[in-house]
């Protein structure tokens, strides 16, 4: 993401950077807002909103690849549909970086349209995906994934919701450089989507075959990833060619592989602080601080992998050991710190 916004315009340039919802809340799961200014950027604009032009200066917009956000960027560059004329032009240019694959319909709508002389640059980052820990990330597809996979009356959502995991897939196996050989669980007693419709159609209970969600999953993802190297293959683009990436294995798996673990309950510390506390965000604990002068004020704690290295740590630990191992350290900083030793004599 930094190295998309820092080349897109001659260095020591200022610019703008042009986001839609889903994008900035992949930029700002990553990154601190304060590390994407510091690229010479002068402000950081949500594109759905009215926003203050910069004719002067060029736009780094970075978009999730669908038909709103490419008819926004048209729109910032207006022309008169009689005369074709520029009638109105937000930024001086547009560098376009996609989160995800961008369609051919998409990108021929673009260099179709009146916006194309001012795009001096396409690409997709394939960020399309939000990591919640270095090893963990989600790729959900809509606000209710597991009932539009698995709910006998919402047969219309399969695909939709296999596609757009599978597109999220994709940028994940992208992001890591890897060729992956595609391997999938299938129940013994299971049936692919169209054998099931009819009996499902009926109400709950009458199916005898659980959906085939691993294998259409792991489908989806060869035919985009072939599509993927199809394209690559094409471009002079030689890092990201199949023949020059790790070999690697992606096991494709969907919950009949293990029912019970969501109804099992977690001993570990995140597990812990999940169920006590109240975290805004999933990450941030908020809490009020005494002052040495007796006054209250707010304050903020971030658990996360990069400003938190005793929860990056223990965070995954049963929560003996982690009562144990907090006393230790604890015992450790009063013993290294005098003036805390003070402090607490006092």
């Amino acid at each position: 993401i930094i190295g998309a916004i820092s080349t897109a315009t001659a260095p020591g340039k200022w610019r703008v950077v042009v986001a839609d919802r889903p994008a900035l809340k992949i930029v700002s799961s990553v990154l601190q807002m304060h590390s994407v200014l510091e690229q010479n950027v002068v402000t950081i604009q949500l594109i759905t909103r009215n926003r203050q032009p910069y004719p002067d200066m060029d736009a780094v917009y970075i978009l999730v690849p669908c038909a709103d956000s490419i008819s926004r960027v048209i729109d910032d560059f207006r022309v008169d549909s009689r005369t074709g004329e520029l009638q109105h032009r937000k930024y001086a240019r547009a560098h376009l970086f996609f989160t995800g694959a961008l369609s051919d319909t998409l990108l021929a709508h673009l260099r179709s349209s009146p916006a194309a002389r001012y795009i001096k640059a396409v690409a997709e980052l394939y960020i399309e995906y939000n990591p919640i820990e270095s090893r963990v990330f989600l790729t959900t597809p809509s606000e209710q994934p597991f009932y539009a996979l698995y709910s006998p009356h919402a047969l219309n959502l399969v695909s939709r919701d296999l596609d757009a995991a599978a597109d999220r897939l994709l940028s994940v196996i992208v992001s890591l450089g890897i060729r992956p050989y595609i391997r999938y669980y299938r129940p013994l007693s299971s049936a692919p989507y169209e054998a099931l419709e009819p009996s499902l159609m009926s109400g709950y209970g009458t199916a005898t075959a659980c959906p085939r969600i691993a294998e259409s999953m792991a489908a989806l993802i060869q035919q985009k990833l072939n599509d993927y190297y199809s394209h690559e293959s094409n471009t002079d683009n030689s890092t990201k060619r199949p023949e020059t990436l790790t070999p690697s294995v992606v096991i494709v798996l969907d919950r009949s592989v293990d029912l019970y673990s969501p109804l099992l309950h977690e001993f570990t510390y995140q597990a812990l602080v999940h169920d006590l506390i109240d975290l805004d965000g999933g990450n941030t604990y908020t809490y009020t601080l005494e002052s040495t002068d007796g006054q209250s004020q707010g304050a903020e704690a971030e658990l996360s992998e990069q400003k938190d290295p005793i929860w990056k740590q223990l965070r995954h630990w049963n929560i003996s050991e982690v009562s144990q191992t907090l006393a230790d350290k604890f015992e450790k900083l009063l013993k290294d710190n005098f003036g805390m030793q003070a402090a607490k004599q006092v």
